[in-house]
């Protein structure tokens, strides 16, 4: 993944700048936290029957998934790559059904397949991406 690609998904929904000199594995952590974070927005409005604002909020992770899919590296991932592909795909898929049903146990499936993704990264940054001392 690119960190320009990454940045630049990550500006679009609206998540805050600070990811812009983040390291890859970092952007991609908290490119799944604030797709994650929206699942929970557009919980919490299904649950209050706010249907713009699940909209809203579902769309917005979608795009972040969406954006953590096209920035895979196939080439340099693969098996990987195309596990992640394939559980980014089925997110996205099944929060457009949700967006349609209001389906919350679906989207309950989304959050964890999500948080478990993230719960790798977290462990590749600590173990990994530890900012070197000067």
């Amino acid at each position: 993944m690119t960190n320009t690609l990454a940045a630049r998904k990550y500006s679009q929904v609206g998540v805050a700048s600070q990811g812009v000199n983040a390291s890859p594995s970092r952007l991609v952590m908290m490119l799944l936290e604030g797709a994650i974070s929206r699942i929970g927005a557009g919980y919490a409005a299904i649950s209050g029957n706010d249907f713009a604002g699940k909209s809203r909020e579902l769309n917005k992770a979608i795009d972040i998934v969406a954006g953590l899919r096209a920035s895979l590296d196939f080439e340099k991932g693969g098996k990987i790559a195309k596990n992640l592909s394939n559980v980014y795909l089925f997110v996205e898929q099944s929060l457009i059904t949700v967006i349609a049903s209001n389906d919350l146990k679906l989207l309950a499936e989304c959050r964890n397949n999500l948080s478990t993704i993230r719960e790798g990264w977290t462990a590749v940054v600590n173990q990994y991406d530890q900012p070197s001392e000067a």
